[in-house]
Protein backbone atom coordinates (compact mmCIF):
# COMPACT_ATOMS: atom_id res chain seq x y z
CA UNK A 1 0.00 0.00 0.00
CA UNK A 2 1.15 3.58 -0.73
CA UNK A 3 1.52 5.61 2.46
CA UNK A 4 -0.03 8.71 0.83
CA UNK A 5 -3.31 7.83 -0.91
CA UNK A 6 -3.44 11.25 -2.60
CA UNK A 7 -0.39 10.52 -4.78
CA UNK A 8 -1.33 9.37 -8.26
CA UNK A 9 0.07 6.02 -9.32
CA UNK A 10 -0.40 4.01 -12.51
CA UNK A 11 -2.58 0.94 -12.46
CA UNK A 12 -0.82 -2.37 -11.91
CA UNK A 13 -1.92 -5.81 -13.01
CA UNK A 14 -3.55 -7.89 -10.30
CA UNK A 15 -1.07 -10.35 -8.82
CA UNK A 16 -1.92 -13.52 -6.95
CA UNK A 17 0.72 -15.07 -4.75
CA UNK A 18 0.58 -18.03 -2.36
CA UNK A 19 0.31 -17.42 1.37
CA UNK A 20 3.60 -17.32 3.24
CA UNK A 21 3.54 -19.96 5.97
CA UNK A 22 4.48 -18.27 9.25
CA UNK A 23 4.75 -21.50 11.23
CA UNK A 24 8.59 -21.23 11.57
CA UNK A 25 8.17 -17.82 13.24
CA UNK A 26 6.23 -19.31 16.15
CA UNK A 27 9.66 -19.93 17.69
CA UNK A 28 10.62 -16.26 17.22
CA UNK A 29 7.84 -14.04 18.65
CA UNK A 30 9.57 -10.77 17.74
CA UNK A 31 9.93 -11.83 14.11
CA UNK A 32 6.31 -13.00 14.11
CA UNK A 33 5.12 -9.58 15.28
CA UNK A 34 7.31 -7.83 12.70
CA UNK A 35 5.74 -9.88 9.89
CA UNK A 36 2.26 -9.19 11.28
CA UNK A 37 2.99 -5.45 11.33
CA UNK A 38 4.38 -5.49 7.79
CA UNK A 39 1.96 -7.82 5.99
CA UNK A 40 -1.14 -7.47 8.16
CA UNK A 41 -1.82 -11.20 7.92
CA UNK A 42 -0.35 -14.50 9.11
CA UNK A 43 -1.00 -17.95 7.66
CA UNK A 44 -0.24 -21.20 9.49
CA UNK A 45 -0.32 -24.68 8.01
CA UNK A 46 -1.85 -27.42 10.20
CA UNK A 47 -1.97 -25.08 13.18
CA UNK A 48 -4.93 -26.83 14.82
CA UNK A 49 -5.34 -30.60 15.20
CA UNK A 50 -7.23 -31.80 12.12
CA UNK A 51 -9.39 -34.18 14.15
CA UNK A 52 -10.52 -31.28 16.37
CA UNK A 53 -11.54 -29.29 13.29
CA UNK A 54 -13.29 -32.25 11.67
CA UNK A 55 -15.34 -33.03 14.77
CA UNK A 56 -16.89 -29.57 14.66
CA UNK A 57 -17.45 -30.01 10.94
CA UNK A 58 -19.32 -33.25 11.61
CA UNK A 59 -21.45 -31.60 14.30
CA UNK A 60 -22.50 -28.83 11.92
CA UNK A 61 -23.16 -31.25 9.08
CA UNK A 62 -25.39 -33.27 11.41
CA UNK A 63 -27.52 -30.13 11.79
CA UNK A 64 -27.73 -29.66 8.02
CA UNK A 65 -28.87 -33.27 7.69
CA UNK A 66 -32.03 -32.40 9.60
CA UNK A 67 -32.88 -30.09 6.71
CA UNK A 68 -32.00 -32.60 3.98
CA UNK A 69 -29.17 -30.56 2.53
CA UNK A 70 -26.57 -33.31 2.10
CA UNK A 71 -26.68 -35.89 -0.65
CA UNK A 72 -26.97 -39.49 0.55
CA UNK A 73 -24.14 -42.02 0.58
CA UNK A 74 -21.51 -39.93 2.42
CA UNK A 75 -19.69 -40.34 5.69
CA UNK A 76 -20.30 -37.78 8.43
CA UNK A 77 -17.63 -35.44 7.05
CA UNK A 78 -18.79 -35.30 3.43
CA UNK A 79 -20.03 -31.98 2.08
CA UNK A 80 -21.72 -32.96 -1.19
CA UNK A 81 -25.04 -31.16 -1.40
CA UNK A 82 -28.54 -32.21 -2.33
CA UNK A 83 -29.05 -29.35 -4.76
CA UNK A 84 -32.72 -30.26 -5.20
CA UNK A 85 -33.17 -29.06 -1.60
CA UNK A 86 -30.61 -26.27 -1.22
CA UNK A 87 -31.61 -24.56 -4.46
CA UNK A 88 -35.10 -24.08 -3.01
CA UNK A 89 -33.98 -22.18 0.09
CA UNK A 90 -35.79 -18.81 -0.16
CA UNK A 91 -33.47 -15.96 -1.13
CA UNK A 92 -34.41 -13.98 1.97
CA UNK A 93 -33.23 -16.83 4.24
CA UNK A 94 -29.73 -17.03 2.83
CA UNK A 95 -28.42 -14.14 4.94
CA UNK A 96 -24.79 -13.21 5.42
CA UNK A 97 -23.82 -16.71 6.56
CA UNK A 98 -24.77 -18.32 3.23
CA UNK A 99 -27.50 -20.67 4.40
CA UNK A 100 -31.02 -20.72 5.83
CA UNK A 101 -31.94 -19.01 9.08
CA UNK A 102 -33.41 -22.07 10.83
CA UNK A 103 -30.34 -24.22 10.26
CA UNK A 104 -27.97 -21.46 11.31
CA UNK A 105 -29.95 -20.88 14.49
CA UNK A 106 -29.36 -24.52 15.48
CA UNK A 107 -25.65 -24.29 14.69
CA UNK A 108 -25.38 -21.24 16.95
CA UNK A 109 -26.66 -23.35 19.85
CA UNK A 110 -23.88 -25.96 19.60
CA UNK A 111 -21.54 -25.82 22.57
CA UNK A 112 -18.63 -27.12 20.47
CA UNK A 113 -19.16 -24.19 18.11
CA UNK A 114 -18.60 -21.64 20.89
CA UNK A 115 -15.83 -23.64 22.55
CA UNK A 116 -13.74 -23.83 19.36
CA UNK A 117 -12.28 -20.27 19.53
CA UNK A 118 -10.94 -20.98 23.02
CA UNK A 119 -8.54 -23.70 21.87
CA UNK A 120 -5.26 -23.33 23.83
CA UNK A 121 -3.18 -22.99 20.66
CA UNK A 122 -5.29 -20.06 19.46
CA UNK A 123 -5.16 -18.31 22.81
CA UNK A 124 -1.39 -18.74 22.98
CA UNK A 125 -0.97 -17.34 19.45
CA UNK A 126 -2.89 -14.14 20.17
CA UNK A 127 -1.21 -13.63 23.53
CA UNK A 128 2.10 -13.76 21.67
CA UNK A 129 0.89 -11.46 18.93
CA UNK A 130 -0.76 -8.88 21.20
CA UNK A 131 1.66 -9.28 24.13
CA UNK A 132 -1.07 -9.35 26.77
CA UNK A 133 -4.17 -11.28 27.81
CA UNK A 134 -6.73 -11.54 25.05
CA UNK A 135 -10.49 -11.21 24.79
CA UNK A 136 -12.17 -13.80 22.57
CA UNK A 137 -15.19 -12.18 20.96
CA UNK A 138 -18.32 -14.13 21.84
CA UNK A 139 -19.82 -13.49 18.40
CA UNK A 140 -18.57 -16.62 16.65
CA UNK A 141 -19.63 -16.70 13.00
CA UNK A 142 -20.10 -19.71 10.75
CA UNK A 143 -20.00 -19.28 6.99
CA UNK A 144 -22.08 -22.09 5.51
CA UNK A 145 -21.84 -21.30 1.82
CA UNK A 146 -24.12 -23.14 -0.60
CA UNK A 147 -24.18 -22.49 -4.37
CA UNK A 148 -27.38 -20.49 -4.47
CA UNK A 149 -28.52 -17.61 -6.72
CA UNK A 150 -28.71 -15.31 -3.66
CA UNK A 151 -25.10 -16.02 -2.68
CA UNK A 152 -22.43 -13.71 -4.04
CA UNK A 153 -18.68 -13.90 -3.39
CA UNK A 154 -17.82 -11.67 -0.44
CA UNK A 155 -16.35 -8.48 -1.98
CA UNK A 156 -13.15 -6.73 -0.85
CA UNK A 157 -13.82 -5.16 2.54
CA UNK A 158 -12.37 -4.48 5.99
CA UNK A 159 -13.76 -5.98 9.19
CA UNK A 160 -13.23 -2.90 11.35
CA UNK A 161 -16.41 -0.99 10.33
CA UNK A 162 -18.50 -4.03 11.28
CA UNK A 163 -16.62 -4.96 14.45
CA UNK A 164 -15.46 -1.52 15.67
CA UNK A 165 -14.15 -1.39 19.23
CA UNK A 166 -10.40 -1.74 18.72
CA UNK A 167 -8.79 -1.37 15.30
CA UNK A 168 -6.13 -3.78 16.60
CA UNK A 169 -8.65 -6.65 16.63
CA UNK A 170 -7.57 -9.71 14.64
CA UNK A 171 -9.84 -12.07 12.73
CA UNK A 172 -9.10 -15.79 12.60
CA UNK A 173 -10.56 -17.48 9.50
CA UNK A 174 -10.63 -21.25 9.83
CA UNK A 175 -11.91 -23.66 7.17
CA UNK A 176 -13.76 -26.59 8.69
CA UNK A 177 -12.26 -29.20 6.43
CA UNK A 178 -10.14 -29.01 3.30
CA UNK A 179 -10.96 -25.91 1.27
CA UNK A 180 -9.32 -25.76 -2.18
CA UNK A 181 -9.58 -22.57 -4.24
CA UNK A 182 -12.50 -24.09 -6.14
CA UNK A 183 -14.63 -23.87 -2.98
CA UNK A 184 -14.05 -20.13 -2.71
CA UNK A 185 -11.68 -19.63 0.21
CA UNK A 186 -10.47 -16.30 1.58
CA UNK A 187 -7.86 -14.03 -0.04
CA UNK A 188 -6.13 -11.02 1.59
CA UNK A 189 -4.59 -7.85 0.16
CA UNK A 190 -1.09 -7.86 1.62
CA UNK A 191 -0.18 -4.75 3.61
CA UNK A 192 -3.55 -3.07 3.08
CA UNK A 193 -3.97 -2.30 6.80
CA UNK A 194 -1.35 0.41 6.48
CA UNK A 195 -3.81 2.61 4.53
CA UNK A 196 -6.09 2.79 7.59
CA UNK A 197 -9.88 2.87 7.58
CA UNK A 198 -11.02 3.04 3.94
CA UNK A 199 -14.16 4.55 2.33
CA UNK A 200 -16.89 2.12 1.37
CA UNK A 201 -19.47 1.67 -1.37
CA UNK A 202 -22.66 -0.46 -1.48
CA UNK A 203 -22.15 -3.99 -2.72
CA UNK A 204 -23.67 -7.46 -2.80
CA UNK A 205 -22.45 -10.39 -0.73
CA UNK A 206 -21.87 -11.11 2.94
CA UNK A 207 -21.21 -7.43 3.73
CA UNK A 208 -23.31 -4.36 2.93
CA UNK A 209 -20.35 -2.28 1.83
CA UNK A 210 -17.11 -3.02 0.03
CA UNK A 211 -14.02 -0.79 -0.12
CA UNK A 212 -12.75 1.28 -3.01
CA UNK A 213 -9.26 0.15 -3.99
CA UNK A 214 -6.58 2.25 -5.62
CA UNK A 215 -4.78 1.20 -8.83
CA UNK A 216 -1.65 0.00 -7.02
CA UNK A 217 -3.53 -2.20 -4.55
CA UNK A 218 -3.24 -5.49 -6.37
CA UNK A 219 -1.11 -7.88 -4.28
CA UNK A 220 -3.60 -10.59 -3.34
CA UNK A 221 -2.46 -13.58 -1.29
CA UNK A 222 -4.40 -16.83 -1.57
CA UNK A 223 -4.06 -20.60 -1.48
CA UNK A 224 -5.62 -23.99 -0.92
CA UNK A 225 -6.47 -24.75 2.70
CA UNK A 226 -6.32 -28.04 4.57
CA UNK A 227 -8.17 -28.94 7.77
CA UNK A 228 -6.23 -27.32 10.62
CA UNK A 229 -4.89 -24.36 8.61
CA UNK A 230 -5.72 -20.86 9.85
CA UNK A 231 -5.54 -17.43 8.24
CA UNK A 232 -5.46 -14.47 10.63
CA UNK A 233 -5.39 -10.76 9.81
CA UNK A 234 -5.78 -7.32 11.31
CA UNK A 235 -9.27 -5.78 11.16
CA UNK A 236 -8.04 -3.12 8.69
CA UNK A 237 -6.73 -5.66 6.18
CA UNK A 238 -8.76 -5.78 2.96
CA UNK A 239 -9.93 -9.31 2.17
CA UNK A 240 -12.44 -11.09 -0.04
CA UNK A 241 -13.75 -14.53 -0.95
CA UNK A 242 -12.63 -16.22 -4.14
CA UNK A 243 -15.36 -17.11 -6.60
CA UNK A 244 -16.50 -20.69 -6.00
CA UNK A 245 -16.13 -22.91 -9.07
CA UNK A 246 -17.33 -26.02 -7.22
CA UNK A 247 -21.14 -25.90 -7.36
CA UNK A 248 -21.81 -29.21 -5.64
CA UNK A 249 -20.27 -28.91 -2.18
CA UNK A 250 -20.85 -26.91 0.99
CA UNK A 251 -18.07 -24.59 2.15
CA UNK A 252 -17.80 -24.46 5.93
CA UNK A 253 -15.63 -21.97 7.79
CA UNK A 254 -15.50 -19.95 11.00
CA UNK A 255 -14.82 -16.26 11.64
CA UNK A 256 -13.54 -15.62 15.17
CA UNK A 257 -12.05 -12.42 16.53
CA UNK A 258 -9.45 -11.66 19.20
CA UNK A 259 -8.25 -8.43 20.76
CA UNK A 260 -6.09 -7.18 23.58
CA UNK A 261 -7.97 -7.19 26.88
CA UNK A 262 -6.93 -3.60 27.56
CA UNK A 263 -8.49 -2.30 24.31
CA UNK A 264 -12.15 -1.23 24.09
CA UNK A 265 -14.77 -3.57 22.64
CA UNK A 266 -18.14 -2.81 21.07
CA UNK A 267 -21.08 -4.57 22.76
CA UNK A 268 -22.22 -6.28 19.55
CA UNK A 269 -19.08 -8.43 19.62
CA UNK A 270 -20.45 -10.05 22.79
CA UNK A 271 -23.84 -11.00 21.31
CA UNK A 272 -24.85 -14.01 19.18
CA UNK A 273 -24.46 -13.52 15.45
CA UNK A 274 -28.19 -13.80 14.76
CA UNK A 275 -29.75 -10.49 15.86
CA UNK A 276 -32.90 -12.05 17.35
CA UNK A 277 -31.12 -14.91 19.13
CA UNK A 278 -30.41 -14.55 22.85
CA UNK A 279 -27.72 -16.21 24.96
CA UNK A 280 -30.50 -17.71 27.07
CA UNK A 281 -31.72 -19.56 23.97
CA UNK A 282 -28.17 -20.56 23.01
CA UNK A 283 -27.47 -21.96 26.48
CA UNK A 284 -30.84 -23.68 26.96
CA UNK A 285 -29.45 -27.23 26.59
CA UNK A 286 -26.05 -26.60 28.17
CA UNK A 287 -25.11 -27.68 31.70
CA UNK A 288 -26.32 -25.18 34.29
CA UNK A 289 -22.85 -24.43 35.66
CA UNK A 290 -20.99 -24.43 32.32
CA UNK A 291 -17.99 -22.08 32.69
CA UNK A 292 -18.23 -20.99 29.06
CA UNK A 293 -21.54 -19.24 29.71
CA UNK A 294 -21.17 -15.44 29.81
CA UNK A 295 -17.41 -15.80 30.30
CA UNK A 296 -16.81 -12.17 29.26
CA UNK A 297 -18.84 -10.85 32.21
CA UNK A 298 -16.01 -11.88 34.52
CA UNK A 299 -13.43 -9.80 32.62
CA UNK A 300 -12.37 -6.15 33.24
CA UNK A 301 -13.57 -4.86 29.86
CA UNK A 302 -13.76 -1.35 28.47
CA UNK A 303 -16.52 -0.53 25.98
CA UNK A 304 -16.80 1.75 22.99
CA UNK A 305 -20.29 2.55 21.63
CA UNK A 306 -21.33 1.65 18.10
CA UNK A 307 -20.65 4.45 15.62
CA UNK A 308 -22.78 4.37 12.47
CA UNK A 309 -20.55 7.00 10.92
CA UNK A 310 -17.76 4.42 10.98
CA UNK A 311 -19.42 2.77 7.98
CA UNK A 312 -19.14 6.00 6.01
CA UNK A 313 -15.60 7.41 6.22
CA UNK A 314 -14.54 10.32 4.03
CA UNK A 315 -14.10 9.79 0.31
CA UNK A 316 -10.75 8.33 -0.70
CA UNK A 317 -8.62 9.98 -3.36
CA UNK A 318 -6.24 7.66 -5.19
Amino acid sequence: MKPNAAIKSPARPVTRAPFVDSTPLLLDPAALRRRAAEDGYLFFKRFLPADHVMELRAAILAVTDRYGWRASGQDRFGGRLNRAVTDKIPDEEIGTWGTGDACYREVQKLRAFHQFPHHPRLLALYRTLLQEDVLVHARTIARMIVPHPANFPTPPHQDYPYVQGSASTWTCWTPLGDCPRALGGLSVLRGSHRAGHLPVEPTKGAVRFGVKLCPWETEWMEGDYAAGDILTFNSLVVHKALRAEDREHLRLSLDVRYQAMSEPVEQGSLRPHLPDLTWKEVYAQWAENDELKYYWRKLPLKFRPWDEVCLHPKRRIC
